[in-house]
């Protein structure tokens, strides 16, 4: 569940970083899905659910278990990474919180 949760967050600040300018995508397939928010989120949660799927179903396995731990890593960096733009655009151009919704 903790995976469902930090991909919710890592969708919700890429939507909003998308919405404050801030973001240039290097996927050029997500890079083209952005141009319609909720095609993006489709394309996001299939993405999640896929993977998911898959660490659900090796679960009990070693290799499960190594993939479990780096999806929940590689996700926590990306909200770090997303937290310190946010700080950094807030810093430098506006003086106020950016509202997180």
């Amino acid at each position: 569940m903790i995976l469902v949760l930090l991909n919710a967050v890592d969708l919700e600040l890429t939507l909003l970083a998308l919405s404050h300018g801030l973001l240039f995508e290097a996927n050029p397939i997500a890079a083209y899905l952005l141009s319609t928010p909720v095609q993006f989120i489709i394309y996001k949660v299939t993405l999640a659910t896929l993977g998911l799927s898959l660490i659900l179903v090796s679960r009990r396995t070693v290799m499960g278990e190594l993939a479990a731990i780096l999806a929940c890593s590689v996700n926590v960096i990306l909200i770090y990474q997303w937290t310190m733009c946010f700080s950094w655009y807030q810093a430098a151009y506006t003086g106020s919180p950016l509202p997180l919704h």
